[in-house]
């Protein structure tokens, strides 16, 4: 069973402020802009750089995190690899290929 820490089953730490974690909350907020770059340029970001004018529109908690690092990479088989470090957290998921231009 895959429980998030917004899942009612998992409560924080007394001492731990919800937005000094970037945990899943961070990989979340990198995968909308992601996709809608794909949906838009019909390709994955190649960088932070090309994803971060959709994270500034997208705003909220995405626009005021701060990353120490991002790699984006386009993996053979059409999906996307996203890595980041926010404070000190390394955190990676693979968001996979859809063609939806198919009929």
């Amino acid at each position: 069973m895959l429980i998030f820490k917004h899942s009612p089953m998992v409560k924080p730490p007394p001492n731990v402020i919800e937005t000094e974690n970037p945990g899943v909350g961070g990989v979340l907020d990198l995968i909308g802009p992601a996709v809608a770059f794909r949906q838009t340029h019909q390709r994955w970001p190649k960088n932070y750089t090309e994803l971060s004018p959709l994270l500034e529109r997208a705003g909220g908690k995405a626009q005021a995190r701060q990353y120490d690092r991002v790699d984006l990479t386009d993996l053979p088989d059409g999906s996307l690899e996203i890595y980041f470090v926010a404070h000190g957290q390394t955190n990676r998921i693979t968001l996979p290929f859809k063609d939806t231009n198919q009929k």
